[in-house]
C-alpha cells in the first residue's frame, strides 16, 4: 500500500511539473525514465517530450540537454524499454549530451530507427560536432535521407544548414555547400512549388541561396515578386536585370515604401523614369516624394501648384496635403482647414500635420477637441501635439478626462501628465498609482519611477500651487499604499524629498 502511495505521489509531482515547470528541468527528471514503475517511465518521458517540444532554439537545446545523466548504457535500456516513436525523441536528446561517446552512439541509434527523418534536426546540430566521427556519422545518416520526398525536412532546417559556414573551429563549407545544393539546385522545382508553405524565416533564405544562383530564371523570380514577406520581395531587386515590365510595375506597387523606393532607384540606372516620378509625386511616402522631386528639379514645374490641384480635384490627398507641407504651400492653408473633417483618418492626420507647421491656432483647437477621440491614431497625434501646450484650458480637460473609466484614455492622459514633464502633472500621476485598476496603477507607476530619475534635473522650483496639489495628492496616496501595499513606500518618501 505504502509503495502504491509512492507512486501515486510521483505520478502528481509529474503532473505538477508539467504544470509549472520548464524546459531547464528535462536533466532532473532524465534519471526517472529508469524507473521500476512502468506509469512512472511514461509519465517521465511524457513530461520530458512535452518539454522537449517547446524548446525553439539551438542555444537551448544545449543548455538543457547537455548536463543530463545520460551513459552509453542507458540508450540501450531506452531501445528496450520503449517504443521506437519515443526513442526517437530520446535518442534526440541524447544527442545533445556533454559526453562524446554518448553522442555517438546516440546518433548511431537514430540512423537505426525507421523514421529517422523525424529526428533530423539534431543530426543537422551534429554536423557541427566537436569530434569528427560524430559528424561523420551524422552527415551520412543525412546523405541517406537525401530523397525528394524528404525535401521539406531539409528546407525546415536550412538555418541550422546556414550556420555551418560560421563555425570557426573547423571548415564546413563543403558540407554546407552539399546541403544548399541538394536543397536549391537539385530540389529546386519541389522547393518552389511548396515556396509558400515555409516559415518566413526559411523563405528569405531560400530566396537568398535562390537569387545567387547563376540558374535563376524569371519563372522563379516571379514567386518571390508574389511572396507575403517584404524581405523576401525586396531581394528580387538583386536579380532587376531578369524583370520584366510587368514585374517592375508591380514592385513599382508594392506595399512597401522602400521597395518602391529601391526599385526606382533601380530603374533609374536604365532609363529616364520622370514620367514615373510624376506619377509618384504624391506617394504615400514621404521618401518617394522627394526623390520624385529630386528627380523632376529640372523640369520647370510648381510642386506646390501641383499638389493644391490635387487637393481641389480630390486626387491623391493624403500625399499631396503632406507634399504641400515639404514644399512650403503655406498660402492654401484655407483649403487644407476642411480635410480635418475628413472621414478617412489616414487624410485627417495629414490636414492636421500641415496645419501644425502653417496654421498652429486651427491646429490648437483640433487637438483639443481630439483629446478624447474614439480614433486612437487622431487621440494619439493629438495629445502629442498638445505636450508643448500643457496650458491652463488643456491641463484642465486633461484632469477631466482622467477621471474617466475609459483605460485607454486614463493612459493617454497619463503619458501626456508625464511628458509635459517636471512637476504640472504629478499629482495625477500620484492617484493614478492607486487607481483600482492594476494596469493605471502599473503605468503610473512606471512614469513615477521615471519622474524620480529626472527631478535632479528640473533646476526651477514648484509653484505654490504646484506644490499644494502634489502634497494634497500625496496625503491620499499614502493611506492607499498602507492599506493595499501597492508599492514600496519609499518611493513616496523619495518623491517627498524632492518637493521640499
Amino acid at each position: 500500500m505504502k509503495d502504491k502511495n509512492n507512486i501515486v505521489k510521483k505520478l502528481e509531482a509529474l503532473e505538477q511539473i508539467k504544470l509549472k515547470g520548464n524546459p531547464s528541468v528535462i536533466a532532473e527528471l532524465i534519471s526517472s525514465l529508469k524507473n521500476n514503475n512502468l506509469k512512472v517511465r511514461n509519465k517521465t518521458f511524457n513530461v520530458i517530450n512535452y518539454f522537449y517540444t517547446k524548446i525553439s532554439s539551438g542555444n537551448t537545446l544545449y543548455l538543457c540537454l547537455k548536463y543530463c545523466q545520460i551513459e552509453k548504457q542507458d540508450l540501450d535500456f531506452y531501445k528496450k524499454n520503449f517504443s521506437p516513436a519515443e526513442n526517437l525523441v530520446l535518442f534526440s536528446v541524447a544527442t545533445y549530451n556533454h559526453n562524446g561517446y554518448v553522442r555517438e552512439k546516440a546518433i548511431e541509434e537514430l540512423g537505426l530507427l525507421q523514421h529517422t527523418e523525424l529526428a533530423i534536426e539534431p543530426l543537422f546540430h551534429r554536423l557541427s560536432d566537436w569530434v569528427d566521427v560524430n559528424r561523420q556519422k551524422a552527415l551520412n545518416i543525412i546523405r541517406s535521407l537525401k530523397y525528394k520526398g524528404y525535401i521539406n525536412y531539409f528546407v525546415n532546417n536550412i538555418q541550422i544548414i546556414s550556420n555551418l559556414k560560421n563555425v570557426q573551429r573547423i571548415n564546413l563549407f563543403d558540407i554546407y555547400n552539399e546541403l544548399i545544393n541538394f536543397i536549391v539546385e537539385e530540389n529546386r522545382n519541389e522547393v518552389l512549388v511548396n515556396f509558400s508553405i515555409y516559415s518566413d524565416k526559411n523563405r528569405i533564405l531560400l530566396a537568398k541561396n535562390i537569387i545567387s544562383s547563376s540558374q535563376i530564371n524569371l519563372n522563379d523570380l516571379q514567386i518571390f515578386v508574389n511572396d507575403k514577406n517584404f524581405l523576401v520581395r525586396s531581394l528580387v531587386l538583386e536579380r532587376f536585370d531578369l524583370l520584366t515590365e510587368v514585374e517592375i510595375n508591380r514592385l513599382l506597387a508594392d506595399k512597401s515604401s522602400k521597395i518602391r523606393l529601391e526599385t526606382l532607384y533601380s530603374l533609374e540606372k536604365t532609363k529616364d523614369i520622370s514620367d514615373i516620378c510624376f506619377k509618384l509625386l504624391a506617394d504615400s511616402s514621404s521618401s518617394i516624394r522627394s526623390f520624385s522631386r529630386f528627380i523632376l528639379k529640372d523640369n520647370d514645374l510648381d510642386f506646390k501648384k501641383l499638389y493644391y490641384k490635387n487637393l481641389i480635384n480630390k486626387i491623391d490627398l493624403e500625399g499631396s496635403l503632406y507634399g504641400l507641407k515639404e514644399t512650403e504651400g503655406k498660402k492654401y492653408f484655407n483649403d487644407v482647414i476642411p480635410f480635418l473633417d475628413s472621414k478617412k483618418l489616414r487624410i485627417k492626420k495629414a490636414a492636421f500635420n500641415f496645419l501644425q507647421e502653417f496654421e498652429p491656432k486651427t491646429a490648437y483647437k483640433f487637438a483639443v477637441r481630439n483629446m478624447n477621440s474614439e480614433f486612437v491614431g487622431i487621440r494619439k497625434v493629438s495629445m502629442e501635439y498638445l505636450w508643448n501646450y500643457p496650458n491652463d484650458e488643456v491641463l484642465e480637460k486633461t484632469r477631466t478626462l482622467f477621471q474617466l473609466k475609459d483605460i485607454q484614455i486614463k493612459k493617454t492622459m497619463l503619458k501626456f501628465f508625464s511628458k509635459i514633464g517636471k512637476y504640472k502633472g504629478l499629482s495625477e500621476i500620484l492617484i493614478g498609482s492607486v487607481d483600482e485598476n492594476k494596469e493605471i496603477r502599473d503605468v503610473s507607476f512606471a512614469y513615477l519611477k521615471e519622474w524620480i530619475s529626472k527631478s535632479n534635473k528640473y533646476f526651477i522650483a514648484p509653484s505654490q500651487d504646484e506644490i499644494e496639489l502634489i502634497k494634497k495628492s500625496l496625503e491620499k496616496v499614502r493611506t492607499k499604499f498602507k492599506e493595499k501595499k501597492y508599492f514600496d513606500m519609499r518611493l513616496l518618501e523619495e518623491i517627498e524629498f524632492h518637493i521640499k
